[in-house]
């Protein structure tokens, strides 16, 4: 079951599958499972990505360079969303997964999915962590 994936990429960075030789990466989250009023945030990592691409040619105006050689979307993560733990559990273990060969910048629904990333952080870091979390409202 794929809910919520988007054919668009970031950037439009290469789409790929975690692993590919790139040494950074981004991955949707797209669930809102935890919210209790006005869901809708598991849009958010289509709507980042269809927001990139108004940004520019991902080319640097002044050092034309780009990021798109050192970038791979991964897409959306599939995760069960059958209940708040299991999904935390899962999302825990898929960014691990990533975490082993990338850094990744995560593309969010709610905030229920900070938890369990930064548990996967801690543990592949084993030192302490900073956080710079953006939101739209």
């Amino acid at each position: 079951m794929l809910p919520y994936t988007s054919d668009a990429a970031f950037l439009g960075a290469a789409r790929g599958a975690p692993g590919l030789a790139a040494r950074f990466a981004v991955a949707g989250v797209a669930f809102d499972g935890a919210v209790t009023n006005r869901p809708g945030a598991r849009f958010g990592p289509a709507a980042i990505r269809a927001a990139s691409r108004m940004l520019c040619d991902a080319v640097h105006p002044l050092f034309e360079c780009s990021p798109r050689a050192a970038l791979v979307d991964v897409g959306d993560l599939v995760l069960p969303a059958t209940s708040l733990s299991q999904h935390r559990s899962a999302l825990q273990v898929a960014a691990t997964q990533l975490l082993r060969s990338h850094h990744v910048c995560w593309l969010g629904g709610d905030h229920s999915i900070t938890l369990p990333i930064l548990r996967a952080l801690r543990a592949s870091a084993g030192r302490p962590l900073a956080i710079v979390h953006f939101d739209a409202h």
